[in-house]
């Protein structure tokens, strides 16, 4: 691996984060081409979709939505309007508070997230339980964990 020749990283840290760099989009890229080629959505559909199914009622707050998905609130809006549009999720407004807007997982949707999470799971199972042990997978997700959890500020 090449060195970044401005950078004063670690070599080891600089590799360890393109590694995980290049995985994440490896990952991401069969999620969406599979789900597309499949299921007609994409892998950010399909997120938002679980983050709704796994919610009381299947619903959230928009604001509460964005920061699961970890995606901007306009990001979002644009992605809930194109679910909307396909009929797998709708907009509710919140009773008590005429600002918040819900999203709201249809039935629709819960049948496309049913039908979707089977190659979901395909693709993760291919491309992760075949070149990863238990065992290593555990670990990765602990020391993954760790970085993700760190609470500390950059300053």
């Amino acid at each position: 691996m090449q060195e970044c020749a401005n950078s004063r990283v670690q070599t080891t840290t600089l590799g360890a984060f393109r590694s995980l760099l290049g995985a994440h989009a490896r990952l991401l890229w069969q999620l969406d081409l599979q789900l597309n080629a499949r299921h007609g959505l994409s892998f950010a559909d399909l997120e938002v979709m679980l983050h709704l199914e796994a919610a009381e009622g299947g619903e959230l707050r928009l604001s509460e939505l964005a920061q699961l998905a970890l995606l901007s609130r306009s990001a979002l809006s644009r992605r809930v309007d194109s679910l909307v549009g396909q009929g797998w999720v709708l907009r509710r407004s919140c009773p008590t508070d005429r600002r918040g807007t819900f999203a709201v997982l249809t039935e629709s949707g819960r049948e496309k997230l049913k039908e979707s999470v089977s190659t979901h799971d395909e693709v993760l199972t291919e491309m992760l339980t075949r070149q990863l042990a238990d065992g290593e997978l555990s670990s990765l997700r602990g020391m993954l964990d760790r970085v993700r959890e760190d609470q500390r500020q950059l300053s």
